[in-house]
């Protein structure tokens, strides 16, 4: 193919498209087939109906608001409108019939347009020419269409609206000729259309492309022609179509006949409900979907279900407007060993941590063991506490109790020898000045440092040997602490002074990534002197996809390096506050302006 190139810029008042996820979705053989061109991921799902074998698709779109897609077939005999569910169902609308009762000639492609909510051919009529110059509104549940304007065919090179895609607020329009040779796209703006449209050229090239069909997604223009699969940029100021890769499908011997987009990736991956569980004969197993949007059990229920016998279950959940069967599950019931069932909740290997000790003569060790709902406990020393104060050398170990069922903690040797008195003495010092590496006070109070009784006297790092100190500034200090005889330097520690006044944010409720250097990026805004630290900083767009997760507050307005559409999206943010420690969450709407 030759290196197509435009020069016409593209002009919208309006974008009416969102980050989409990539999944190309085409009819080859009696399949749908969906192709994730991000990981070349392809999914084949068959049709319900082998009519399309017979009456070859021209033109294929999706409609988002309904999950359907339509199709026309036998553009050129007897044009009919077809319905195809996104899990393959397919159902017969009708032969197209204009409501005014006028013959036509043919009907070329079909366009459903999320801005006005419509559905749109183009058709021609046995005027002498016999080019598609007619847009019409179809009614998709009989299929008559209305002409609702003709192509101005005076301009140049617009004499044939062969296929179309909505994009935004407007009708993105191919013309493919041969001879002489041309490929055009032009832009029809729905919001202002009359009896007679001029649309704007936004693409031209000398050459002919034999594509059969166009879709957008995510700003791109994707065509193929034999097998390949091509991409002009409609935010590009030149405008050319690009090779993206190779198509290679299943029974997918020429060019595609019929192409659009669809944007749930649950196509490829069935929503996961639970895994397969064994339960006890006489047990049950609750199971909550709450989480899953409009769930229904394959048996009409709602809501939490209790299982108590074997059997493979599932249900369907709704994302967007399409339903999607979840992961069938399993449940076995077994007769069961009941102790067993209740050890294999718990980990009776390890509820006693602590490992072979020795302790210093003199010293004193707490041991514990977790609390475990239902069980009781019991020490070998007698105790039913959950912990023991070891003071004495020997083997220590606990019992787990549950009606009949009991179990061992595993058994720790603890041993006495003499050891360094200083070692003894200073262990409390060391564990003392460890509260006060690091500590947050407001400016204009005061933090005072008192010293234990069993300190007999210190030498500080910047002067002075008071055992009580008040401080009012920030400070590193360290002090030189005596026991007795034994001598200990302290570990560094910080004392910071903050302002305390009520740390106010503010979040901009706008943002224009338009690269003029002004509100660029989308960002909370603190008072001075608030000391503070993200958490995490969340974006969503409107369908709950999350497009930003980070721990630094800032979003450009884009996703895996594309850019966002115009829109309103949602942010959640979680700030930590470092006077008081306290951790407040905000989450709000921002509007994307370009």
């Amino acid at each position: 193919m030759k290196t197509l190139l435009a020069t016409i810029l593209l002009l919208f008042s309006y974008s009416y498209s969102f980050c989409q996820s990539p999944i190309l979705v085409s009819i080859v053989g009696n399949n749908l087939v969906y192709h994730h061109l991000s990981d070349n991921r392809i999914k084949y799902v068959p049709l319900s109906s082998n009519i399309f074998t017979s009456e070859v698709p021209r033109s294929i779109d999706y409609n988002p608001d309904e999950c359907i897609y339509y199709i026309i077939t036998n553009f050129r005999s007897t044009p009919k409108l077809y319905t195809v569910t996104h899990l393959g169902d397919v159902t017969s609308v009708g032969t197209l019939a204009p409501n005014n009762g006028q013959a036509f000639y043919s009907c070329e492609a079909i366009a459903y347009s999320e801005y006005t909510k419509k559905t749109y051919v183009s058709v021609s009529y046995p005027n002498g020419d016999y080019y598609t110059e007619t847009i019409a509104e179809i009614n998709t549940n009989n299929a008559v269409f209305t002409p609702i304007t003709t192509i101005n065919t005076n301009l140049p090179r617009a004499d044939d609206a062969d296929f179309m895609e909505c994009y935004g607020t407007s009708l993105i329009i191919s013309d493919n000729n041969v001879s002489p040779s041309y490929t055009t796209l032009f832009s029809l703006d729905l919001t202002n259309i009359g009896t007679t449209s001029n649309p704007t050229s936004i693409y031209y090239s000398d050459a002919f492309i034999n594509f059969q069909e166009l879709t957008v997604i995510n700003d791109k223009v994707y065509v193929e022609e034999a097998k390949r699969l091509y991409q002009l940029d409609l935010t590009a100021s030149t405008k050319t179509f690009a090779f993206v890769q190779n198509l290679s499908y299943t029974g997918f011997n020429g060019t595609s006949t019929a192409m659009t987009s669809f944007n749930n990736e649950e196509i490829f991956d069935n929503i996961t409900l639970h895994n397969d569980t064994v339960i006890c004969d006489g047990d049950s197993i609750e199971i909550d979907p709450s989480d899953l949007s409009e769930f229904t059990w394959s048996d009409g229920s709602t809501g939490v279900k209790a299982f108590k016998t074997s059997g493979n279950y599932f249900g369907t959940s709704k994302v967007g407007s399409c339903l999607f069967s979840t992961d069938t599950f399993n449940i076995t019931i077994e007769p069961c060993d009941t102790c067993s069932i209740h050890f294999q909740s718990i980990d009776t290997n390890n509820q006693l941590t602590l490992n072979d000790t020795i302790l210093c003569e003199g010293d004193s060790l707490k041991i514990g063991i977790p609390i475990i709902p239902n069980w009781n406990i019991t020490w070998n020393t007698g105790s039913t506490q959950d912990s023991i104060t070891i003071k004495f050398p020997g083997s220590y170990y606990a019992f787990y109790s549950y009606g009949d069922c009991t179990f061992r903690t595993k058994i720790v040797e603890v041993g006495f020898e003499s050891c360094d008195s200083c070692d003894f003495k200073l262990q409390r010092t060391i564990d003392y000045f460890k509260q006060f590496e690091n500590i947050a006070l407001c400016i204009g109070d005061s933090f005072v440092l008192r010293l234990p009784s069993f300190i007999d006297s210190v030498s500080w790092s910047n002067g002075g040997n008071v055992l009580n100190r008040t401080f009012k500034e920030a400070t590193e200090i360290q002090g030189l602490v005596f026991v007795d005889t034994c001598s200990y330097q302290t570990v560094p520690f910080n004392l910071n002074f903050y302002s305390c006044k009520e740390c106010s944010i503010y979040l901009p409720n706008a943002f224009t990534p338009d690269n003029n250097t002004l509100n660029e990026v989308f960002r909370p805004i603190f008072s001075p002197d608030c000391a503070y630290s993200i958490e995490s900083f969340q974006i969503f767009n409107r369908w709950g996809e999350k497009l930003l997760d980070s721990d630094t507050a800032v979003w450009d307005g884009t996703y895996e390096q594309e850019k966002c559409q115009m829109d309103v999206y949602i942010y959640l943010l979680s700030v930590k506050y470092t006077v008081g420690n306290t951790v407040e969450r905000y989450n709000g709407n921002v509007h994307l302006v370009r």
